[in-house]
Order: C-alpha cells, then structure tokens, then sequence
C-alpha cells in the first residue's frame, strides 16, 4: 500500500491592472522581470475572452515549498523601496498581491508583516488570498 505524499506550495505575486501600461517602464522601476503580461483585447488562447485590460505581474522569485512568509518577504522588500511609485499607479491602476497556498494537508497558514500591510494601507494595494486543499 502506497502511502499519500502530503505537499504545500505557496507563492506570491504583484500585479499590475489598468489601461494603457508602460511595461518597460514598470519593470526598470521595480528592477524586477515580469513573468505574465498582457495588453487588453488579447487572448490566453485563440478560444478565450479577451482580457478586459493591460496586466504586469510578477512573482517572488523563490521555489513553491518555501513558507509563505518568505514570498511575502521577497516582495516586500522589492515594493518597500517604490513607495511613491505605487501611490502613483494606484490611481491610475488597480493593483495587488496575488497570494496562493495549495496543500494535500487540511490544516495552513498566512502571515503577513506588519510592514507589509503598511505598505499596502499607504499605497492602496490590496492583498487577495486563493486557498486550495485538496
């Protein structure tokens, strides 16, 4: 009898919505590569609805079976020191922190810094939380 291997992947993202983004722009003042763009009215797949508008996202560089907290930590740091840029895109955009935790384990946790939610508070980025438990 095989016995379940039990597995927790965490990661976290920035992304960037609104019309009209400046891509390069984005990237050379985070310092950071994205990993998924796109502009609005292109599709995922010949057969998918168009997107509604322009995205910028990236994702803490770090692999899925490290904490959460340290993906966390790994964007805060790199968003910490673009504080006046946020607030900037922030009006123009909507923005947020894409956090995901997918496990085989019924029991997990998030956490975040107080730093981090500061942040967010300041620069009006808001924190969205997907929770898979399979």
């Amino acid at each position: 009898m095989r016995k379940n291997i039990g597995y927790r992947h965490h990661f976290a993202c920035l992304r960037i919505f609104g019309d009209q983004l400046d891509f390069d722009q984005i990237t050379k003042q985070f310092k950071l590569k994205p990993d998924h763009t796109h502009k609005k009215g292109e599709r995922r797949t010949p057969t998918s609805p168009r997107y509604l508008s322009d995205s910028w996202q990236t994702k803490a560089k770090l692999p899925t079976s490290r904490p959460h907290i340290h993906h966390i930590e790994w964007l805060y740091k790199h968003l910490k020191r673009n504080t006046s840029y946020l607030k900037k895109l922030s009006k123009t955009c909507s923005i947020d922190i894409y956090c995901s935790y997918h496990s085989n384990y019924d029991q997990g946790n998030l956490e975040f810094s107080p730093g981090l939610l500061q942040l967010c508070g300041q620069t009006k980025i808001s924190i969205k939380i997907s929770i898979l438990v399979q």
